[in-house]
């Protein structure tokens, strides 16, 4: 059984018939609000905006048409250096959202940080690591990023990879 760990990523909503993400709250206090992001997503002018603030004012705003995405990146990996050195703990979840544009570029939108399962690669058997096992804590960002990548996806056509 898995209990309910942290996670951190963006706050989704609709807004007139668009898809807007915004920089999570935990993002928001962690960088003391220099740095945030806004993403838009409009079906009726078949764009996405993209707005980044760096240090509180300085901004770049991108926007992409529909036909410009070539696919959705969706990516995981583990933030835990721990875990990658042959050490058992908790991975630190990271999915990350991308889109691959047909110019080759690459445009990071949002990553969903979170408390992942239990990772053991100390060469020791699963049972030595029982309670830990049992007990862990695992955070909604798989979930949340699936749902945020179909989203994107169903507006924009785009293919998955």
């Amino acid at each position: 059984m898995a209990w309910r760990g942290w996670s951190s990523g963006p706050r989704i909503e609709k807004d007139a018939g668009c898809l807007v993400a915004r920089t999570g709250w935990l993002g928001l206090i962690l960088g003391l609000g220099a740095f945030r992001r806004t993403l838009r997503v409009d079906p009726y002018a078949r764009t996405i905006e993209l707005t980044r603030v760096y240090l509180w004012f300085l901004s770049k705003t991108e926007r992409v048409g529909f036909d410009q995405v070539r696919r959705i990146k969706y990516a995981w990996s583990d933030a835990n250096p721990f875990t990658d050195l042959g050490a058992t703990g908790n991975s630190v979840d990271c999915y990350t959202v991308s889109l691959n544009l047909f110019d080759r570029r690459e445009l990071t939108l949002f990553s969903f940080y979170g408390d992942g399962a239990f990772q053991n690669r100390s060469g020791m058997p699963d049972w030595c690591y029982w309670s830990e096992m049992t007990f862990d804590r695992v955070g909604s960002q798989q979930a949340e990023s699936k749902y945020f990548v179909q989203l994107l996806s169903e507006f924009t056509n785009a293919p998955l990879v």
